[in-house]
């Protein structure tokens, strides 16, 4: 029962942990009871932690996600190794062995190799880089709206005027067209050129993870039904009783058993909701034609004017304000046919 409490609490820690991390610059999670929460929380760590380990973490952390380097990516491949090296030795010979007849193979092979290939478009193509020889190219596709970009922003690192809906990283050390933001997953941004890769990337790990989650659920039951253990019973350490298995005992054995895959059985649909509600919610930029970039820049726009006194009515219309909106159709185009839509633009501007 602990050990049962302390995974559940695990991976509970774990999904709590990435979203404050995802999401760490949500409004919701910075304000009202959230946030003071997670400011207190963070207030209670510090002080507790010795000083030299608060560095250590903070350098460390600095060192892997503000600078341009391979480390999450080697972590997310090595991730993908252990869960399938757990799937081979674990579960596929119970397969086979109670399923003789079923393809166990071909599925988990075709989905790896597509999210590796996802991983690879996300990871390396150009995203948008901005560059003096491009930058009227991409001045002329959209309008400055004057509140989110205005026509005089300046890069004092690239020595060019930004483009609207371009922003410079400073991890990458470059200015990007239709920024998003930089992914330390993919050691690259999220932009104009390879959002659709991007999604794909997020999409094919939920599938890869959903298959795995399938296949170690067929494997168990496979496993419970050979051995009749619902049929079998228990004796309680403390009335020294007999009593018919439950399935809450049935897991505590399984865990205790098949410990590799129960854990996949856990741990893969967490990674599924963290990962699926980040490709839903990259879809419903893409449906409105916004970005995160340009989202923070309006809660930050909406926070000062309410702080100016401004009109409410003012305020509530930069908040709803989507200026690049063209309809749900066109928005998905320029995403999916990126090049050949800011053609189109061009040269309608050109005319």
């Amino acid at each position: 029962m602990d050990f049962l409490v302390l995974f559940i609490g695990y991976i509970m820690s774990f999904v709590i942990g990435s979203i404050l991390y995802y999401f760490r610059d949500s409004q919701t999670l910075n304000t009202g009871v959230v946030g003071y929460i997670k400011r207190t929380l963070g207030q209670i760590c510090i002080s507790l932690a010795p000083k030299v380990l608060i560095k250590w973490l903070n350098d460390t952390a600095n060192a892997v996600l503000t600078s341009s380097n391979p480390f999450m990516q080697i972590m997310f491949c090595l991730m993908v190794l252990l869960g399938h090296s757990i799937l081979v030795i674990d579960v596929l010979p119970y397969l086979f062995v109670y399923d003789p007849d079923g393809d166990h193979i071909t599925l988990p092979i075709i989905f790896c190799f597509a999210n590796f290939f996802f991983m690879h478009l996300s990871c390396y193509p150009d995203p948008g880089e901005i560059t003096s020889k491009n930058q009227k190219y991409f001045m002329s596709l959209y309008k400055s709206d004057g509140v989110l970009y205005h026509p005089d922003a300046f890069c004092k690192t690239c020595k060019i005027v930004r483009p609207p809906r371009s922003k410079h990283c400073s991890t990458c050390k470059k200015c990007v067209h239709r920024f998003d933001h930089h992914c330390v997953w993919t050691n690259n941004c999220v932009a104009g050129f390879n959002q659709r890769w991007f999604i794909l990337y997020l999409l094919s790990v939920c599938i890869m993870c959903g298959n795995g989650t399938y296949m170690t659920y067929k494997c168990l039951r496979l496993i419970v039904r050979s051995k009749k253990l619902m049929d079998t019973q228990y004796i309680d350490p403390n009335t020294r009783e007999v009593h018919p298995i439950t399935l809450y005992i049935l897991i505590q054995h399984l865990f205790m058993e098949y410990p590799h895959t129960m854990f996949l059985l856990f741990a893969l649909p967490s990674v599924i909701i963290l990962l699926g509600s980040l490709a839903a919610y990259h879809i419903y930029l893409v449906t409105t034609n916004q970005t995160t970039n340009e989202r923070y820049k309006l809660y930050d726009i909406v926070q000062k004017n309410k702080l100016d006194n401004k009109d409410p009515h003012i305020v509530n219309d930069i908040q709803s304000m989507r200026p690049f909106n063209k309809g749900l159709w066109k928005n998905i185009q320029e995403v999916i046919f990126p090049r050949r839509q800011l053609n189109k633009l061009f040269h309608k501007r050109q005319r």
